[in-house]
């Protein structure tokens, strides 16, 4: 049976990737080799609640939208950002307390969206970085999420 290693003691292993990790039917974003160990050793709720976010912010973003229709609040930011054409993002796992935090920003510190978790098993802060927009041989627009070390 599988112990996760909450420490994620192999976190520093990862400057790179070999392969990059499917997240589909879920996602669209495909994951490095770091974000696959993270998710593998008790991270993957922090994993898939930020990419619950990015993704319906990013498209919110590209959608054309009726003007009827309100973005949820919490991401207006987040969509507004987008909207600009960027395409990096900067997402934060910090841990205040027995809680936690997730800190989305612009990589500058300007915070596009946080969220608080009154309690976590996670012991180790991470960040993690989302690049929007590439392109892969078969000419398909890529998502990436990937480890600050593998940026």
């Amino acid at each position: 049976m599988h112990e996760d290693d909450l420490e994620l003691k192999d976190l520093n292993n990862y400057t790179g990737t070999e392969a990059y990790h499917s997240l589909r039917p879920m996602f669209k974003t495909v994951a490095t080799d770091g974000v696959a160990y993270i998710m593998q050793n008790g991270y993957s709720w922090f994993v898939t609640d930020a990419l619950a976010v990015i993704e319906r912010a990013k498209l919110d973003a590209d959608a054309k939208l009726d003007e009827r229709l309100v973005i949820e609040p919490a991401i207006e930011k987040l969509v507004q950002y987008f909207k600009t054409g960027e395409d990096f993002l900067s997402i934060k796992l910090e841990l205040p307390g027995e809680g936690a935090k997730m800190v989305i920003t612009d990589g500058d510190e300007n915070v596009l969206y946080t969220q608080d978790y009154d309690y976590t098993s996670a012991k180790k802060e991470l960040q993690l970085f989302y690049q929007s927009g590439g392109e892969m041989d078969s000419g398909k627009v890529y998502h990436v999420l990937m480890l600050s070390g593998e940026y």
